[in-house]
């Protein structure tokens, strides 16, 4: 609906409804073959409804007015309500007694049923202005108030608002640099929001048998995340031809939601909380340069930068861990004040000797030094006056650091320890840093997110011929790769293969493949480390890539068909330069713990940079027929 009573008011309103309904039966009649292995009753049923209703209207007013001479006005009002209810139901049960009876009480074993509902309402009223004076200083503003069914009950609403200022100076009577015909400086901030999830305000609870267990501790004081940001930037065009921007923004997201783990005394494991607050800083460059503007030529080329630090600046609770589903990455994050985003915790390979406790550490790195560093960069235990090379010339392979060493580290317990109170150190093996109890220390191993990044775009035209190439970039970040850790469990990595090594090169048996958990005495080195997240296998995952590649035709009019035809090829993920071990440098766990379960998620991908058998980004090849008359 559109209602203009005069030129300089208008109304707009709009009412929408949005609905979906899904119906599945599932039914393996009595008497259905399986081919499983085990024996047993096959016959199932499942019956389940899905329902999704959406509603949403707004009302809004605009008014346009010239207040003064070459000063252009627009100030909005408006209205906003959604509503959105969700209806799911689901029965199923097995061991069907009678043939052809698809109804759920024909079943006898494993009966289950289980049902959703949910609704979420939202309102919002906006206050919006917009002014335009001489084209050189613009001026916006804006005001909401937001309420939901999603905050807790004791904090339903919440107000946010943007406002931003421009200048055109290059616009100005006085500008005395015809070379640069465009320069604008812009400053803004604004603030936006994150809603919580449904179920996060409420106490919510496990039934199984009869039995009623709690889960999450419920929260009425449960806020919005209220993220806020300032940006300032640079616009800027020289002859008409070169064009550049420069922007950097700071944003703080205060009262972080994070699920927490709750005080014992609760009787709940977790609660969603305002935990925290989430600063980000970010700058931005681009630069378009077209070297050639010919008639039958043209080239250009654009190159891209942009940098971005997100940390932990405020925690309002005790620090915890968090990461994704995938095997031993549960806890594979930490949550502390001062840590960026997203570092990667775990143990870390003794590469420097002065990791090394201070009396090994003072006989190791020299040579006939009873610690010295190996080819892959590690130091390794290989005994006073022999070398990293003398494991089989000297028949040195599965010895072990006697008791009676210098290095002999006693503990409370009388056990024996070596360099580390408990730990046994093999000739040539792989040493985790441990602390003065001999337990293995979890270190920060890297963030996921690149510390830039940059795109290096090319644009070149030559009568009907087009081609446009595209690559970029990501330096600094890291991924666990804990594909290749598993592939030294099953000696299956490449770099395992002792084949065509000289005998001064090999490793030592066990030297790839850990037996026995590295938190104890039966370690005896080895990359695999059971999986855990470590220096090793957490790699410098920087690459490049030809992230896209066209070739295109204008073919034109053809004959009697008319038309103006075009032709293209496109190529895209064509070629990665890179150091990773994985299959793609770009890559990201995508399952996250969710408010179910019993781990902290990150919520992201791009943080759960984490290679577990994810598969790689395809290549592709695109062939497209265009045409309009």
């Amino acid at each position: 609906m559109r209602f203009v009573p005069t030129s300089w008011m208008n109304f707009e309103g709009n009412l929408s409804y949005d609905g979906s309904q899904n119906n599945l039966d599932n039914f393996d009649d009595k008497g259905y073959r399986t081919t499983a292995s085990s024996a047993g009753d096959a016959s199932f049923l499942r019956k389940s409804s899905e329902q999704l209703q959406s509603y949403n209207s707004s009302l809004n007013m605009n008014l346009l007015h010239d207040m003064l001479t070459d000063m252009h006005s627009r100030t909005s009002f408006r209205y906003l309500f959604e509503r959105q209810d969700y209806d799911f139901r689901r029965g199923q049960a097995g061991g069907l007694s009678v043939v052809g009876v698809p109804t759920l009480d024909n079943g006898t074993i494993s009966k289950s049923v289980t049902s959703t509902t949910q609704s979420i309402r939202s309102i919002g009223f906006f206050m919006a202005e917009d002014l335009d004076w001489k084209d050189r200083y613009i001026v916006s503003a804006l005001v909401r108030r937001d309420g939901s069914s999603l905050f807790g009950r004791a904090n339903r609403w919440k107000t946010f608002g943007r406002g931003s200022v421009a200048w055109r100076l290059s616009q100005e009577p006085w500008w005395i640099i015809p070379a640069l015909n465009e320069f604008k400086l812009r400053a803004s901030v604004g603030t936006a929001g994150g809603r919580p999830g449904f179920d996060w305000q409420y106490e919510t609870f496990n039934v199984a048998n009869g039995i009623v267990s709690p889960q999450i501790l419920g929260n009425r004081f449960l806020k919005p995340e209220s993220i806020r940001e300032n940006e300032y930037g640079l616009e800027l065009e020289a002859f008409h031809r070169f064009a550049g921007t420069l922007n950097y923004s700071i944003s703080n997201a205060r009262d972080q939601i994070l699920r927490v783990p709750s005080p014992a005394v609760s009787g709940y494991g977790f609660q969603w909380k305002n935990a925290g607050v989430l600063q980000n800083k970010t700058l931005e460059a681009s630069l378009n340069v077209p070297i050639i503007n010919g008639r039958d030529l043209t080239y250009s080329t654009r190159f891209i930068y942009d940098r971005n630090r997100a940390v932990i600046t405020h925690l309002y609770v005790p620090s915890f861990t968090f990461g994704a589903t995938a095997q031993a990455t549960d806890q594979i994050f930490l949550a502390q004040e001062g840590e960026r985003y997203g570092t990667f915790y775990g143990r870390v390979f003794i590469s420097s000797c002065s990791q090394l406790p201070s009396q090994a550490a003072a006989a190791c790195g020299t040579p006939g030094a009873p610690f010295q560093r190996n080819s892959d960069g590690w130091i390794v235990w290989v005994g006073a006056n022999n070398n990293v090379t003398d494991g089989i010339t000297r028949n040195l392979w599965q010895s072990r650091l006697p008791t009676n060493s210098p290095f002999y580290a006693p503990t409370p317990l009388g056990q024996n320890g070596l360099i580390n109170p408990g730990v046994l150190v093999s000739w040539g093996m792989p040493i985790i840093l441990r602390d003065s109890t001999g337990a293995a220390l979890k270190k920060p191993l890297g963030n996921p997110l690149p510390n830039y990044r940059w795109g290096f775009s090319q644009n070149l035209g030559y009568k009907r011929f087009t081609v446009y190439a595209l690559i970029d970039a990501a330096i600094g970040q890291r991924v666990y790769n804990q594909g290749r850790g598993w592939s030294f469990l099953d000696f299956l990595e490449g770099g395992e293969s002792q084949l065509g090594k000289t005998v001064d090169q090999a490793k030592p048996l066990g030297y790839y493949y850990r037996a026995g958990s590295p938190d104890n005495t039966g370690g005896i080195g080895g990359m695999y480390d059971l999986l855990g997240p470590n220096n090793a296998m957490t790699e410098d995952a920087s690459y490049a890539k030809l992230r896209e590649m066209s070739i295109g035709f204008r073919v034109g009019r053809l004959g009697s068909m008319g038309g103006d035809w075009n032709v293209n090829l496109i190529g895209r993920n064509l070629h990665t330069w890179t150091k990773y071990h994985g299959f793609d440098p770009e890559v990201g766990f995508g399952a996250v713990s969710g408010a179910g379960s019993t781990a902290n998620g990150s919520g992201s991908a791009a943080i759960n940079a984490i290679d577990a058998f994810t598969f790689p980004n395809l290549r592709s090849f695109t062939f497209s027929l265009q045409t309009s008359f």
